[in-house]
Formats: structure tokens, C-alpha cells, sequence
């Protein structure tokens, strides 16, 4: 019962049915409803001992201290207005993180939540599709439409947590490498479905006009192609697949730079909120009030050091780089059944899938996108049932999880902020 609710849970969050489908027969308040029964129906499954978790699992303790530094920025800034907005909210993904990740505790299960993923982008990429090309998607829908240097661009949106073009178009990225984890029988059924299914996510997220989109697609791509395809092979496979990213992508890529000038100009601001407070940052979702013109940073990672300090920034990124590295070694195992290799299968499109985030994260303010919390706790629960095989401890000793090297964490973090501010400032002194 408590992974239906987990499974109703996700399908709400991601597809916002209430807001279109079911207005009329569904209270606003619906997926507070269902959190409420999930996290009631799951802690009962907890204290029977149907539901265990190793003490040992890194991800639910670099969670619990992200959710932790959230609400020490607000504490320390005694900015209790935004404690009170920012509890509620952090903890609704705080608490369908642990759902996903308890419940989500066989293989079966988590292939189940991986189908609804992927399932949800299927949806989402028809209704861009729809907007684009009838003018409303569903619910009459209409898509963005901007005009910038006498070009007009209609950028495909979805609803609630993916009413952005950019929020749209992740999602899309999020789930496509996703859908190679999808089938476990080789049949030339199955075969055209792994090859038309990422076709129609990756052209929603054409119809997005996203740049950050295309980023996360070429970087997952290339990752994916590095963890799928053997080395002799690799090189072909990489041309071929830039050939088609650069035949498939609009114009608006051209328009994407490593060093776009705007966009160092509005981090160095960010640099220098972050200087002013290093810890605990200046609130969760509160950087553009220090802002010229309410701007965003665009850049997830100068984002979370700028509003979260670095002790939040070093549970984020340590949760992330964590998620990113054991779902690599896990891919690695030498599986010894079905049960491991689909496991295995699962860890290739997870770990591609993260890469493609944070690839993305470097040009979008995403630091908080609820479905990247919902993928991290699939990782998590991934990352669990390997440890079963192999010894959870000792697997943690593999993906450098000791005690003795917990000092990795705020290196890590302290080092990428001393890149970045390297980098801006080398990109300010050349324009």
C-alpha cells in the first residue's frame, strides 16, 4: 500500500493531473492529501520491519543535512517569514525523497517508478507537441512565445513544477536515457520502442527552445554514448550523434556561450552575496531580492553557495557528486543474474540522466527542481539494493564514502567555488 501511494505520489508531482484533468473532482490540496497517506501508510510498513535502510546509506544523511542548511539560512538571516514558506515547501521534498527511496526497495519497484518517469515525459512531450502546432496544449494551454532581435520563438511548456520552458525541457532530459532501463527482453518489439520512445523526448525538448535543455542533451548524450557503447565503437558513435544534434537543434543554440558575458556578469553578483555571507548563505529562493532587476544566476551551483551558504552548498553537491559516482560504480558490477543486470541496466540510464543535470545546472537556476529529488532517491534505493549484494559498507569504501575521508565533502565544494570565481573573473577580464 505504501508504494502505491509512493507510485500516486510521483505521478501527481510530476504530471499535476489536477490541474487539468481532474479540476473538477480533485481538491486543490490533492497531493498534500496524498503525501499525508503515503508517509502514514509507509511509517506504519517502517515500524513492522517490512521496510528497512541501512544507517550506512550516504544519501539520506546528505539529504537531511541539504534540508538542514535550508532552514539555517532563513535562521540565520531571522528571516522567519521565509522560514515559514521554505519549511513547508523543503520539507514536501525532503519527505517524497525518503518516500522514494523506502519505498523503492526491489528492483521490480524501482523499474515500476522508472516506467512512470518516463511515462509522464511521454505525456508531456504530446502536449508540447500539441502547443506548438494547434496553439494550446492540455487544458487549452497556450505555449511562450518571446521575440527577441526581430526573431520570434513558441517555446513549449508544461504545468506547475514544469511551467517553464527550461523546467520542461530538463524533465524531458531527465527521463530519456531513462527509457533504455525500461525493458529487460530483447525483442524487435522492444528494440523500435528503446529507439522511438528517447526520439519523441528529445524532440519535446526541440519544442522547448531551451538552451539549457540542449546542454544537459548533448552532455548526457556524450555520457551515455561513453557508458553504452565499447570504445572501438565510440568514436563512430560520437559523430554520428553530434552530426545530429547540431541537423536537429534550432537556432537559439547559437546563442549559447560558455562565456556569455550576461550571464558572468550576473554570477560575479552572486559571488559577491556569497562573500558577504559564506556559511549559511542568504535564504533559500531569496538571491534575486540582491539581484540588479530580479535576475536569476543562472547557475544552479553559484545559486545554492550564494542562497544556502557552503555548508548547504557541500550537502548539495556532495549528494549530487555521491549520486552521480555511485550510480557509475554500480553500473560497473559484474552482474551474476537477471536481478543484477537489470540493476545494472537501471544504474547506465541513472548515471547518465545525473550527468545530463549537471551538465545543465552549470547555465539553469535548477538548484531545487523537485524531479531531481525524486531521480536522486531512485539512485539512492539503487544504490541500497546493490549494497545488499555487496555489502553496503563496503561498497561505500569503493565510492569513497569512509569517515576518513568525510573531509572529501567540503573540499569539494570549497574547490568548485574557488573555480568558478576563477573562471568568472578570467571571463570579466577578457570582455
Amino acid at each position: 500500500m505504501g508504494f502505491f501511494l509512493t507510485c500516486l505520489y510521483v505521478v501527481f508531482l510530476l504530471l499535476r493531473p489536477q490541474e487539468w484533468l481532474l479540476t473538477d473532482y480533485m481538491p486543490d490540496n490533492s497531493l498534500d492529501i496524498i503525501v499525508i497517506m503515503a508517509m502514514s501508510v509507509v511509517t506504519v510498513e517502517v515500524v513492522r520491519g517490512k521496510i528497512q535502510m541501512s544507517k550506512l546509506l550516504p544519501h539520506f544523511w546528505l539529504m537531511s543535512g541539504f534540508f538542514a542548511a535550508v532552514l539555517l539560512a532563513d535562521i540565520a538571516m531571522t528571516n522567519f517569514s521565509s522560514l515559514l514558506i521554505n519549511l513547508p515547501h523543503f520539507g514536501k521534498i525532503y519527505v517524497g525523497f525518503i518516500l522514494v527511496l523506502l519505498s523503492c526497495n526491489t528492483t521490480r519497484r524501482i523499474r515500476i517508478v522508472n516506467a512512470l518517469i518516463v511515462g509522464v515525459a511521454l505525456l508531456v512531450s504530446l502536449h508540447c507537441y500539441l502547443q506548438v502546432k494547434t496553439g494550446t496544449g492540455f487544458a487549452d494551454a497556450p505555449p511562450l512565445i518571446l521575440t527577441a532581435k526581430g526573431v520570434t520563438y513558441v517555446r513549449a511548456q508544461y504545468f506547475g513544477i514544469m511551467g517553464d520552458p527550461n523546467d520542461t525541457a530538463l524533465y524531458l532530459t531527465f527521463a530519456l536515457p531513462l527509457t533504455f532501463a525500461l525493458f529487460k527482453r530483447r525483442s524487435l518489439v522492444n528494440y523500435l520502442l528503446q529507439g522511438s520512445i528517447p526520439l519523441v523526448l528529445a524532440y519535446g525538448v526541440v519544442l522547448t527552445q531551451s538552451r539549457g535543455g540542449y546542454l544537459a542533451m548533448a552532455v548526457m548524450v556524450f555520457f551515455a554514448l561513453v557508458r553504452y557503447v565499447d570504445n572501438r565503437k565510440f568514436f563512430v558513435a560520437l559523430v554520428v550523434a553530434a552530426m545530429g544534434l547540431l541537423v536537429v537543434l534550432p537556432t537559439r543554440l547559437s546563442a549559447l556561450g560558455i562565456a556569455d558575458q550576461e550571464r558572468t556578469m550576473l554570477w560575479g553578483e552572486a559571488n559577491q552575496v556569497f562573500k558577504e555571507h559564506p556559511l549559511t548563505g542568504v535564504g533559500a529562493q531569496r538571491i534575486k531580492e540582491y539581484m540588479e532587476a530580479d535576475k536569476a544566476v543562472h547557475n544552479s551551483y553559484i545559486n545554492v553557495y550564494a542562497e544556502i551558504g557552503i555548508i548547504g552548498y557541500t550537502f548539495w553537491l556532495g549528494l549530487l557528486a555521491f549520486s552521480i559516482y555511485g550510480s557509475w560504480k554500480v553500473s560497473r558490477l559484474k552482474p551474476d543474474d537477471e536481478e543484477d543486470v537489470l540493476l545494472v541496466q537501471q544504474a547506465k540510464g541513472m548515471f547518465a540522466s545525473l550527468v545530463g543535470f549537471a551538465g545543465a545546472a552549470y547555465f539553469l537556476s535548477r538548484s531545487y527542481f523537485t524531479p531531481l529529488y525524486v531521480l536522486l532517491a531512485l539512485s539512492a534505493s539503487m544504490y541500497q539494493l546493490a549494497g545488499l549484494r555487496v555489502g553496503v559498507a563496503a561498497l561505500n569504501v569503493h565510492c569513497k564514502f569512509e569517515r576518513k575521508k568525510a573531509w572529501w565533502y567540503p573540499a569539494l565544494s570549497c574547490t568548485t567555488v574557488v573555480l568558478l570565481y576563477i573562471f568568472i573573473r578570467l571571463v570579466n577580464m577578457i570582455g
